[in-house]
């Protein structure tokens, strides 16, 4: 027979089990797992496509969330259409860095 005591610390351990996958697994599942990957980027992008078109044009490069982008646009539309989807988007934000010093360069 089980006294009150133990009761009550079961009653407490499942409650806290159930609320790490309340709070915690919905978190972690859509923001690809670690707080600062896929989910910042998708952020980022979706934040930019102000049409939500899926694809960044010039002008919407040119917007204050877009984090510098505009000095670099045509440098990260690597097929050239005028339009940056979310592949080159990802790929300037991971090389940022790169691609700011590449501007720096063009201006001088």
């Amino acid at each position: 027979m089980m006294t009150k005591r133990f009761r009550i610390w079961v009653a407490k351990a499942l409650c806290l089990i159930a609320t790490v996958f309340w709070v915690g697994g919905p978190a972690v599942s859509q923001d690809g797992g670690g707080g600062g990957g896929k989910g910042y980027e998708a952020g980022a992008f979706w934040g930019t496509d102000l049409n939500r078109n899926e694809f960044i044009c010039e002008e919407e490069a040119r917007a204050p969330t877009a984090k510098g982008l505009h000095q670099v646009f045509h440098v990260i539309d690597q097929n050239g259409d005028g339009l940056v989807g979310y592949y080159e988007f990802s790929h300037f934000l991971r090389n940022r860095l790169y691609y700011m010093k590449l501007a720096e360069k063009g201006k001088g």
